[in-house]
């Protein structure tokens, strides 16, 4: 039996087109303990970042302009000013997930991002509920309201008593598109890395290897597979002693491999730890190579089947729009992808890329640009595909309508 205690699924009405100024209302809404606000230094009324815990989603509804109320009212109490807030909002639709979600809020508290387009060129993008969220306190069906064509009425207010210490927290969030160039192999930081290997020590007694030079690597193993191997340090053991390797921890990582060979980048077998240290007493462990970048298997993959294709609408110039995707995870981001391209003509000017799914990724970057090899800024989006418009998002909502979006796709 399901407990209803918050918003689950991934249903959201709506698109990842910018909204236009004084034409839509959008409100997006989140369960209070499934995103990490991050408040402005020198001013606790603004919001500058939003983070999801664990793949959470934002819940994006869209209605007509001025399909929803606001309502911030001051109050004083025994421990000072408190501000009861309410949303009042409409939703044109009936379908199984639309009741369902209206059920699960019903149980759990959520926080609310208005988007009020009161006028063309005008706004108001606030945070309801930033410190004791908002609860579902009516909901309402009149099939014969022609305004929400036989839809809900929905109120999100305070819970009883329970009122916020400050007015809705305005949201200035990271601009997209973010002026970037695709991450090459020596740049990436996603995932399992390829550990860095500090030293290799020579010690008398207590082993069984030969008075020969031996070749040391290192290799980060993972959940899914291991990492290419690390520089390579190379000395001498004594006859009949021991070699001390030594290196730093790696991004990941939930072991290690110790591999050793008497030939300059020819290992022929290892040693598994999990230590960051490992003493090596016998000139052979289990048999082996090192993986090289054709059969490594780190965390997060660099993301595959990468498509373009032009779809109809947009605002694009007519010519060839470039693209590479990369899988960002808890760690980083890995590098590009392969490169694919898609040529707008007459009334197809937007550009779709997608890909495959990615294990371990949070999230995608999409890079894009209009030359070969030359991707200058990309977008971010948790979905498998992206839709490049080159719609211009008016400069009162860029910075927090395209970063919304980016997380509620």
């Amino acid at each position: 039996m399901s407990v209803f205690n918050k918003i689950a699924g991934s249903y959201k009405l709506g698109s990842n087109t910018p909204i236009t100024a004084g034409v839509e209302d959008l409100i997006y809404i989140y369960n209070s303990s499934e995103f990490i606000e991050v408040y402005d230094i020198n001013n606790p009324l603004v919001i500058t970042g939003l983070f999801p815990i664990n793949g959470a989603n934002l819940y994006k509804f869209t209605g007509t302009n001025n399909s929803f109320n606001t309502v911030s009212k001051l109050a004083k109490s025994s421990v000072g000013p408190r501000f009861t807030e309410e949303i009042d909002f409409n939703i044109a639709n009936v379908s199984t997930d639309i009741k369902t979600l209206i059920m699960q809020m019903g149980y759990g508290r959520v926080k609310a991002i208005a988007v009020n387009n009161y006028k063309s060129g005008d706004s108001a993008i606030e945070l309801f509920g930033a410190i004791n969220g908002l609860i579902v306190t009516d909901s309402e069906r009149n099939a014969a309201d022609e305004t929400v064509e036989g839809g809900y009425k929905i109120k999100l207010t305070n819970p009883d008593k329970i009122r916020e210490p400050y007015p809705p927290r305005a949201i200035g969030l990271t601009t997209l598109p973010v002026t970037a160039t695709v991450p090459l192999a020596g740049s990436a930081t996603s995932a399992t890395m390829a550990p860095v290997f500090s030293s290799l020590t020579p010690n008398a007694g207590s082993g069984s290897l030969a008075a020969v030079p031996y070749f040391v690597k290192i290799v980060s193993v993972d959940a899914l597979g291991t990492t290419v191997g690390s520089n390579e340090l190379t000395a001498t053991a004594t006859l009949n002693g021991t070699l001390t390797a030594v290196w730093l921890a790696a991004n990941g990582a939930v072991s290690y491999r110790v591999y050793i060979g008497t030939v300059t980048n020819t290992q022929t077998s290892y040693f598994t730890t999990s230590s960051l240290s490992f003493t090596i007493t016998a000139p052979a462990g289990t048999g082996g190579s090192v993986p090289g970048s054709s059969t490594a298997t780190p965390t997060t993959a660099i993301p595959g089947t990468v498509a373009a294709s032009v779809v109809a609408s947009g605002a694009l110039a007519n010519g060839t729009y470039y693209a590479k995707v990369t899988a960002v995870d808890l760690f980083g981001e890995t590098i590009g992808s392969t490169e694919v391209n898609a040529t707008t003509s007459g009334t197809n000017n937007s550009v779709q890329i997608t890909w495959a799914s990615t294990v371990g990724a949070v999230k995608f970057r999409v890079y894009i640009g209009t030359a070969a090899g030359a991707e200058s800024f990309y977008y971010e989006t948790t979905a498998l595909s992206f839709t490049y418009t080159g719609v211009t998002i008016p400069a009162s909502y860029q910075n927090t309508l395209a970063r919304l979006n980016a997380i509620a796709a």
